[in-house]
């Protein structure tokens, strides 16, 4: 009957509630064994259709930046989604630092997403526009064998979940310059990490969307130049048109063989053909070249090899076979350059990306 803090909101009478996103968002005891039944209720519901799992937002503030009893709060409830479905995935979202974030795993949840990595200030873009040492191969390396020892400390069974931007974010397209050999080069780096990674729509088409306001982060997927009944209405407030889509829609990219969305295709098509790729381990292979990225993941006793150059520049170097490989097993270039091979020679382009095996 009193008001705590500035997040809360007086209901008459002497009476507060707490919202500390806004007044129309009030915050529920979690705690609280008969919301906890409510919730239950509405888990039976959504599942009774099939749905395969949950993303949970903004699990920081279920009880206010409390680690210990949020993480008691997702241990009901994931233990409740996994009693009725123990293939179920459920996904946290905690806009911390990773150190914090990962400790939320210790609840048994799958995944929390990667904020470190993400965003115009994020690894991801660091290494794809080479601002500075600190991103540099090895270093790219090295975040990412940082990250997977943090996961595994909380719970040997969680899996990463990189992501490049979200519907809370200023467009990936918009802070990588729009550059379209960069757009590429992040999509390549954050793909190719080890996790369930998510993509945000129109990321795989370039969409751009800025601004003070996050309706703009959230405009109409653009499908098709000539017929707008495809395109859902953008938020009220957007201020971008189609007009802004630099890169263009889904279907002209469609017949493009070099557009951005059909680079995402092949990205999606090596993960596909190469299970190491989302599910294995990373090692570090050091080379003396900072603009390559090197590494090498083992999964189910099989191991590939990564190598992306993330300069701009055509490279030509030997790579010894000593290393653990024979042959290319699949690439992916920005501008549909050959990767080659020859002995232990390997050409490839700018931005390019190829596996080994």
């Amino acid at each position: 009957k009193e008001k705590l803090t500035d997040g809360f909101y007086s209901v008459g009478s002497n009476w507060y509630y707490e919202g500390e996103f806004w007044d129309q968002m009030p915050d529920l005891k979690l705690n609280n064994a008969d919301v906890r039944k409510e919730f239950e209720q509405i888990i039976d519901y959504w599942m009774g259709f099939g749905i395969g799992g949950f993303r949970l937002d903004a699990i920081i503030h279920f009880e206010e930046d409390k680690v210990q009893e949020n993480v008691e709060i997702l241990k009901w409830l994931n233990n409740y989604v996994k009693l009725k479905d123990p293939n179920a995935y459920i996904v946290g979202e905690a806009w911390v630092n990773n150190a914090t974030s990962v400790q939320y795993l210790a609840s048994g949840i799958d995944s929390v997403f990667n904020f470190d990595f993400a965003n115009s200030s994020g690894t991801l873009v660091g290494t794809a526009r080479a601002q500075g040492d600190k991103y540099k191969g090895n270093k790219f390396v090295d975040s990412m064998i940082s990250q997977q020892e943090m996961v595994k400390k909380y719970n040997v069974n969680a899996i990463d979940a990189p992501f490049l931007s979200n519907h809370d974010m200023a467009r990936s397209a918009g802070f990588l310059g729009e550059e379209e050999d960069k757009i590429k080069l992040s999509i390549a780096l954050y793909q190719f990490m080890t996790g369930t990674t998510f993509t945000y729509y129109g990321e795989e088409i370039g969409m751009l969307g800025s601004g003070e306001q996050d309706v703009n982060f959230r405009a109409g997927m653009y499908w098709d130049k000539n017929d707008i009944s495809t395109q859902p209405k953008s938020p009220n407030g957007c201020t971008l048109t189609n007009s802004d889509m630099k890169f263009g829609s889904v279907k002209e990219q469609q017949v493009n063989n070099n557009s951005i969305l059909n680079y995402t295709k092949r990205i999606l098509q090596l993960k596909k053909e190469n299970p190491e790729i989302a599910r294995g381990s990373v090692e570090k292979i050091s080379v003396e070249d900072k603009d390559l990225i090197v590494y090498k993941k083992t999964y189910n006793n099989k191991s590939i090899i990564v190598i992306i150059n993330t300069s701009d520049y055509a490279k030509e170097f030997k790579f010894s076979k000593s290393n653990g490989y024979n042959k290319i097993r699949g690439y992916a270039t920005v501008d549909d350059t050959e990767v080659t091979l020859k002995g232990e020679k390997i050409i490839m382009s700018g931005n390019a990306l190829v596996i080994l095996k």
